[in-house]
């Protein structure tokens, strides 16, 4: 079995397409075709069933997703266990929730960087948690960070967490700004944006905000609904809208007064942010220099 063969295997199941995962490895197709037959003849299972639309894995090939997984890590690990941890080297991969990514992610990266100028550090965006949890399951990344409810992911270590509050805002020109203890409802009677609602409340989709209205009964309805938590904030920035967000994506905000934050009167909430590996990971001086410096900047 040979691991380019495997790579090629993963983006095939990552795009359900031979062509636009030859393009990306910069391949032919013929080849593409040739490593997932050869890679189907070592293993003997069929990986793809192919149609005219493009391809979608087998069982045997949804069940193989994590080992080839692991087995490209394995590789990428084994050619950087002698490098010497105080000078790691090699990539790093991040996938993040949007609000994350735009609001720490920036700061954390330029600073790490700093410290480690040898470690390349790739970024990924995803709303969806559950996503990012099953690829650090499957050892496709080496971390997610996500924002989301306190609580423990099977198979995945967490490497930090943090309490991060959520605040209503508003462009500084909304008269609601500049008043005291307004109640919720009123907050959230015109003008308020929000993101998409996922029919499993997932992700920070379901945020406290919704779980505080909904069990006070409260028939809440955005009169705009966004895709991400930043595309929000660019429209509040926009002088637009009110919205409940993490107090860390809009505090450079508050700060300049591009936006002002409303004093609400009953509810004070939030959620963490929680940075996770793989329970079944090596960890490579890459990760282990970014676990250590992310446990001191979030002490």
């Amino acid at each position: 079995m040979e691991i380019r063969h495997v790579n090629t295997f993963l983006k095939v199941s990552e795009l359900g397409n031979f062509t636009k995962a030859a393009e990306q490895l910069g391949y032919s197709q013929a080849s593409v075709t040739a490593h997932i037959h050869q890679l189907e003849s070592d293993l003997g299972v069929t990986l793809f069933d192919r149609n005219g639309r493009g391809v979608r894995l087998t069982d045997a090939g949804r069940k193989f997703v994590p080992y080839a997984a692991n087995l490209i890590k394995a590789c990428e690990d084994a050619e950087s266990f002698a490098v010497d941890m105080d000078d790691p080297r090699g990539d790093l991969t991040i996938e993040a929730s949007s609000s994350l990514a735009i609001g720490v992610l920036p700061r954390l990266i330029i600073k790490f960087r700093e410290l480690y100028p040898h470690v390349r550090v790739s970024v990924g965006i995803s709303e969806d948690s559950d996503v990012l949890v099953s690829r650090v399951r499957q050892s496709r990344i080496d971390f997610a960070f996500i924002l989301e409810h306190r609580e423990d992911f099977e198979g995945c270590i967490k490497a930090v967490e943090r309490y991060e509050k959520f605040v209503f805002a508003a462009p500084p020109s909304d008269p609601i700004t500049r008043d005291r203890h307004v109640p919720v409802r009123d907050v959230t009677a015109r003008d308020f944006v929000s993101i998409f609602v996922t029919a499993d409340r997932s992700a920070e989709r379901w945020t406290t905000l919704d779980e505080f209205l909904d069990k006070a009964g409260y028939d809440f309805r955005s009169d705009i609904e966004i895709g991400s938590n930043a595309a929000v904030l660019a429209m509040l920035v926009r002088g637009k809208g009110r919205a409940f967000l993490p107090l860390f994506m809009i505090e450079e905000h508050l700060a300049n007064g591009s936006l002002s934050m409303i004093d609400t009167a009953d509810i004070d909430s939030g959620m963490y942010s929680q940075l996770l590996y793989s329970e079944n990971r090596w960890i490579n001086p890459q990760m282990k220099a970014f676990i250590d410096f992310m446990n001191k900047e979030f002490g």
